[in-house]
This record gives C-alpha cells, structure tokens and sequence, in this order.
C-alpha cells in the first residue's frame, strides 16, 4: 500500500492517493494517506470497498453492469460508491477482500488498486 501512496508519477502529477483495504467481510484492514489527500479520502475509499465487497467485481465493472442492467441498481446500498477505483482481491478462487483508492481521476484510481494487488499477488 505505501509503494502506491509513493508512485512518483502520481506525485509528480499533483495526486495524493488514499488507499483502503477491506477483508471479505467490509472490515477495514489497513489504510493509508498520502500527505495532502482530500478531507474525504477515506471515506470515498472505504464507500468503493463496501461496493466490491457486496458485489464481488470492482467498482468500474459494475458501473458497466448498470448501464446495461439498470435494475442492479436497486442493489446499491446508501454506503457503497460507483466510482472506480474499487477492485476485488482474490486468492487461490477465493474472495480474501477490497482494496480502493482515492484521490486521482477515476481510471487512475482504478488503475492504483490493480497494481496494489499485482504487487501481492504472489502472496495470496
């Protein structure tokens, strides 16, 4: 998690990710602030785990899902987030939990959460 929060190029870039891990229960595991996130960071980090946790696929693909099933919509609870940038962690076919991220354009975010779980997956 830190190593992303670090990424130069989002630094460079003028973005301070926060970065939020859930297990499969929605239980809050880890998270981590760059210096100088929006005050709600953690909070729109936490709404995206909520979402892949009750979903299981992340937070861009069932926006996707929604466009073209506007019913899943109804499934969507008051603490969950559409925004990209929640992504499902996985390990040997099991769901293990969330990992999002806030603080950049959505695709980054997005992009920051598959590559926190690239970094472990040899460890899941």
């Amino acid at each position: 998690m830190a190593r992303l929060l670090a990424q130069p190029d989002l630094a460079a870039d003028g973005y301070a990710i926060t970065v939020a891990v859930t297990d499969a229960q929605g239980q809050l595991k880890a998270a981590l602030a760059a210096d100088g996130p929006r005050e709600n960071g953690i909070y729109m980090a936490m709404h995206k785990t909520l979402t892949v946790v009750g979903f299981r696929i992340s937070t861009l693909e069932l926006r996707q899902r929604i466009e073209k099933d506007p019913a899943l919509l109804d499934q969507v609870k008051p603490n969950m987030s559409l925004l990209p940038g929640g992504v499902p962690i996985f390990g040997h076919g099991a769901f293990l939990g969330a990992i999002a991220t806030s603080g950049a354009s959505a695709h980054i975010e997005e992009k920051c959460a598959a590559d926190g779980i690239a970094g472990i997956a040899s460890q899941l």
